[in-house]
């Protein structure tokens, strides 16, 4: 009942009484360098004595994510739809902006272009039924035939052989870079602690040392893995094509939602319709090593 409480409300002070948490205090929260194990003490970050709770890498995936929410200006304690923050005017390319508005005989959901608040796109709004339904049917046509599927996989695997071949030598460069960036974290250290550089420019710095020694550590894992996982994740990314407009219409908004953010990185509505697409990483990669 203790840990229910401490999770659900903010501990009291000898200035503020004890209430729920709100959203802010849950970023201020996941934003806390405790987690890392280092601990802030009169103005300077020290390392702690106490066991990190999590590594840097998944503590600097929630600070991009967190950061990228703020930037690009989504709240989804708002107004949720599944397609939200995938769909792009495909006129003037700004993001569609999903809304909700009351009128006679209810509640409309709708898609606006953010252009056209500013004056700068002629498109008007869109009915949200009608765009669900025209991403629905472009999902249909990205199933890929039996001789597509194995042009493909031909091709992929080619290329997974040849960076195999270089994958050693990468590893050595990423490692390299990080004994090169824990000497760097080392003297920025000794440097903070005589006091020889300013708070700002010794948190930029920190947190600059943490984002490539996650993304060198990432290159690591990512060259490290074996050929046999690679092709077996391929074959069930394929078998994946043959029936995935039927799976996207069979799944949930949740289900959708990953699915539109894990394959595309834009989706492009005009007059209702699909005019336009950007797939994601790795896909978009894929595809054109198919088509090569």
């Amino acid at each position: 009942m203790f840990a229910l409480r401490v999770l659900c409300s903010r501990r009291p002070t000898r200035k503020y009484p004890a209430r729920a948490l709100k959203a802010k205090d849950l970023q201020h929260l996941l934003r806390n360098p405790y987690y890392v194990g280092l601990v802030p003490y009169d103005g300077k970050v020290y390392r702690g004595r106490h066991e990190p709770l999590v590594d840097e890498a998944t503590f600097q995936e929630v600070q991009d994510l967190l950061t990228s929410k703020r930037v690009s200006g989504e709240r989804p304690w708002r107004h949720f739809h599944y397609l939200r923050g995938s769909l792009f005017c495909g006129e003037c390319g700004r993001r569609l902006i999903y809304s909700r508005a009351r009128g006679n005989g209810g509640e409309y959901e709708y898609f606006l272009c953010g252009g056209r608040q500013h004056g700068h796109c002629s498109q008007t709004s869109h009915r949200v039924e009608a765009v669900e339904a025209a991403v629905e049917a472009h999902y249909a046509t990205k199933e890929l035939g039996t001789d597509e599927q194995e042009r493909l996989r031909e091709a992929v695997t080619k290329h997974i052989e040849a960076a195999t071949v270089l994958s050693a030598e990468k590893v050595a460069e990423a490692e390299l870079r990080l004994t090169r960036l824990e000497q760097e974290e080392r003297k920025l250290l000794q440097a903070h602690y005589a006091d020889q550089i300013s708070e700002g420019l010794f948190a930029d710095e920190q947190a600059r040392i943490r984002r490539e020694r996650t993304a060198a550590q990432k290159r690591i894992d990512s060259l490290d893995v074996e050929y046999d996982q690679v092709v077996k994740a391929l074959d069930l990314a394929l078998a994946m094509t043959n029936d995935i407009g039927h799976a996207y219409a069979q799944a949930g908004p949740q289900e959708r939602r990953l699915l539109n953010q894990g394959l595309f990185e834009r989706l492009e509505i005009d007059s209702e319709e699909m005019v336009g697409e950007q797939l994601a990483e790795p896909f978009d990669r894929l595809l054109s090593l198919g088509h090569n």
